[in-house]
């Protein structure tokens, strides 16, 4: 009965982490005399003054990134799928190693799944760096 609780636990765990985005700030409205307040147009010149200042290149969004973008994020929700997998096999291999009791066969089942899920971070964190390496080099 425990192991179905666990296994119920886990499964909510992956599916809330799979379903649920990020909470983005709204983006400023068009920078025209009709929508913008006098205040706003100013705090985006200053904000575009200072990034320019500090020699960062300003780029608009447009509809040429559209499909990077998009593949990007699609990437990212898929790799923190798989990091929250990680972190469960993590805890429940510690969890499992904790617990043996001095049982040989439950210490190595374990070390063995605690490896292969630092083994999995390990290839899943190779993954984001191309996956961000790739996509720096289509954007530019």
């Amino acid at each position: 009965m425990p192991k179905k609780i666990i296994i119920f636990i886990m499964l909510c765990f992956c599916l809330i982490t799979l379903f649920s985005n990020a909470v983005l700030a709204q983006t400023p409205p068009d920078n025209t005399e009709e929508t913008t307040a006098p205040e706003t147009s100013s705090l985006l010149d200053n904000l575009k003054s200072a990034g320019t200042g500090a020699k960062y290149e300003v780029k608009s969004q447009s509809a040429n990134n559209a499909i990077p973008n998009t593949i990007g994020q699609i990437v990212a929700i898929v790799l923190s799928f798989v990091g929250s997998i990680f972190l469960i096999l993590t805890v429940f291999s510690g969890f499992q190693w904790m617990t043996a009791g001095g049982n040989e066969d439950k210490v190595k089942q374990a070390r063995t799944r605690l490896i292969n899920s630092i083994m999995g971070l390990v290839i899943t964190v190779a993954a984001y760096f191309i996956t961000y390496l790739i996509s720096t080099t289509l954007l530019s």
